[in-house]
């Protein structure tokens, strides 16, 4: 078994150089050599897209995001008045949380609204931070003193008023205490709230993190088990465990480095909701995309061990027959020939492997 390789036409080439039964064949049937070279032109092409969007379901993610984008794009620089309306609800439908498992908004079961992720009300308080210095801009420009004055304090009111401007008027120092006083509990309230989401979110990172460790660990430890039983791999258990770490630490590498994969993971992490089932999705995405690469990680990475467990075991068994050649020395005051005793050992470890067709356990080794 070894790992999928695409074809190309330097690869054809190099086959009908190496296998004269295939060049028989081409010659035999040119339809099927142009087919082959057809499929490797193909295949070439093929691989430029890949390399750029690396599975269907980052093409479906990328498919859908730029439709969003060309809308929303549309909408925003168009001169009709009603598309420039259906910008800013757009832009609100794409801010509401959603269930990545259902594409559902996620509704508050105590209010009965839909969720905000926050990010249209960032995006408009902006928007209104950028007028109100338009028009303290416009009021600059007024000769007029007093009507200056005057509307550089109704921009000022209006900010106030919708909380894009913290109160430090003269309004502010006129409420009865009990107003201040219920004001301040209110922005208490407001900032505890604000600390128990982050520290909500913080916690279910941290938890998501774990349940994608624990889950994809077991799925490689499953994977290794079956290879060693199915192809009598000569692994300890400790090997065995050393060999799931490896291939965990691959796999994390090769996610870490997809650019594509990361975008659409970080997507998925922002609009999940932090529920059990929001941390599932998560799961099962970051399980998907392990086991997509699992099966290659794998075979590189055991074969790697295997051929050195079975270096160390003959090195070791070459070791001990020296050592016992040299106490017989000791004993009988001859000389063997220790190149000869290696030499025995390896080509009966040689021999054996021919027979078996299979590498040799540690315990048919130390055997010989």
């Amino acid at each position: 078994m070894t790992p999928e390789e695409d074809i190309s036409i330097a690869k054809i080439n190099q086959y009908i150089k190496e296998i004269p039964e295939l060049k028989q064949a081409f010659d035999k049937n040119p339809s099927v050599r142009n087919s082959f070279y057809a499929m490797a032109r193909r295949s070439s092409k093929l691989s430029e897209f890949q390399a750029i969007i690396p599975s269907p379901e980052a093409a479906k993610f990328a498919a859908q995001n730029s439709e969003a984008m060309i809308q929303l794009n549309d909408s925003f620089f168009s001169e009709d008045p009603q598309e420039n309306g259906s910008f800013w609800q757009a832009l609100y439908d794409n801010s509401l949380l959603k269930d990545p498992a259902t594409g559902q908004v996620v509704i508050d079961k105590t209010t009965g609204q839909p969720i905000s992720t926050g990010a249209y009300e960032r995006v408009t308080g902006a928007y209104r931070q950028a007028l109100y210095s338009d028009l303290e801009n416009l009021a600059g420009r007024i000769q007029n003193t007093d009507e200056q004055t005057k509307l550089l304090e109704a921009i000022k009111l209006i900010g106030e008023f919708t909380g894009d401007i913290k109160k430090t008027s003269p309004q502010q120092q006129q409420l009865p205490e009990d107003i201040k006083q219920r004001l301040s509990r209110a922005e208490q309230i407001e900032n505890q709230y604000k600390q128990q989401q982050t520290q909500q979110a913080q916690e279910f990172g941290q938890q998501t993190t774990q349940a994608i460790v624990s889950t994809i660990t077991d799925d490689i430890s499953n994977h290794v088990k079956r290879m060693v039983e199915q192809n009598a791999i000569a692994l300890t258990p400790y090997e065995q465990k050393n060999v799931v770490n490896d291939i965990f630490k691959e796999v994390d590498r090769l996610a870490s480095e997809n650019r594509q994969y990361q975008l659409h993971f970080d997507s998925l992490s922002k609009r999940a909701p932090l529920t059990e089932a929001g941390r599932k999705s998560l799961v099962t995405e970051a399980r998907k995309f392990a086991k997509d690469n699992l099966p290659s990680v794998a075979l590189k990475i055991i074969r790697e061990a295997t051929s050195s467990t079975v270096q160390k075991t003959q090195d070791a068994s070459a070791k001990r027959a020296d050592q016992a050649s040299k106490k017989e020395v000791k004993t009988t005051g001859g000389a063997p020939n220790m190149g000869n005793s290696q030499q025995t050992v390896k080509d009966k470890a040689a021999a054996m492997r021919a027979q078996l067709k299979r590498p040799l356990t540690q315990e048919e080794i130390l055997a010989l």
